[in-house]
């Protein structure tokens, strides 16, 4: 079982969504669910990585790569879809 992760996200620093977001043309509770999806696979994909401290590991990959998890949580609805575009996206940039 996985533990939510203790960054609450959005906002993070920096951060602009709002593209994202329009792109998509979704409400409130989509959002909040695509959102949701994302914290759980950032906490699933730290568990399978585990190189990093946890906060440095979503500091990493959410000044990187937010936008396009966001993107995924929104087209796919899946948890496991999002985690998986983390490890291959992680898997990239430390290569």
């Amino acid at each position: 079982m996985t533990h939510a992760t203790a960054m609450p996200l959005p906002p993070y620093p920096g951060l602009n969504i709002l593209e994202t977001v329009e792109r998509h043309d979704v409400d409130g509770a989509q959002l909040r669910d695509a959102l949701r999806r994302v914290n759980n696979a950032l906490d699933i994909a730290w568990d399978a990585e585990s190189g990093l401290a946890k906060e440095q590991f979503t500091q990493l990959v959410c000044s990187c790569f937010y936008n396009q998890l966001l993107d995924q949580a929104l087209r796919r609805r899946s948890t496991y879809a999002v985690a998986f575009l983390i490890e291959e996206l992680v898997t990239e940039l430390s290569a």
